[in-house]
């Protein structure tokens, strides 16, 4: 019986999903997603996925070869490049440079957590960054509020930049 094709799903939570070779065989498991350097006008492509293989090593899967991602695991065609992964100019390894980062609210100019990224896919097939689950700090409040926003609603400048962060007004 095949799984449904999951069409929302949160990096968070793939992390650590096993991923299947056609013939069903497990190959490893999901450490990231890889998208290019986010533009602020529109939900930045996933490229890839970051995939730790047997002996700790992680290799990268282009996002067009996964075939499926249901509640079984990922599941991919074609062969494995197992070279070790290394990020190129350009590159963001999302979950580890945005999980448990503070970045600003665009229209309001608040600081808040990042505490997990949903990805979509489309229609045309492609992952899309649209939403970004965030936390934030309230005074006087015992609880943080928790939501989730848009992407473009946040303002993010990947550590790999040569440009700074616009600090909290």
């Amino acid at each position: 019986m095949l799984k449904e094709q999951i069409k929302l799903i949160f990096l968070a939570k793939l992390a650590g999903t096993p991923v299947f070779d056609p013939n069903g065989d497990r190959v490893g498991k999901i450490r990231d997603a890889v998208t290019i350097a986010p533009s602020h006008s529109h939900s930045p492509r996933i490229l890839g996925f970051v995939v730790e293989i047997p002996q700790r090593r992680r290799i990268f899967i282009p996002a067009t070869r996964v075939t499926s991602i249901n509640e079984g695991g990922v599941f991919m065609n074609g062969s494995l490049n197992i070279r070790r992964y290394q990020a190129r100019h350009g590159e963001v390894s999302l979950l580890e440079e945005l999980l448990d980062r503070e970045v600003l609210l665009r229209n309001q100019g608040k600081v808040v957590i990042v505490e997990d990224l949903g990805m979509e896919l489309t229609d045309s097939g492609d992952w899309r960054l649209t939403l970004v689950h965030v936390k934030k700090r309230e005074r006087g409040l015992r609880k943080d509020l928790v939501s989730t926003i848009s992407w473009d609603e946040i303002e993010f400048e990947s550590r790999l930049s040569p440009v700074p962060a616009k600090p909290a007004t």
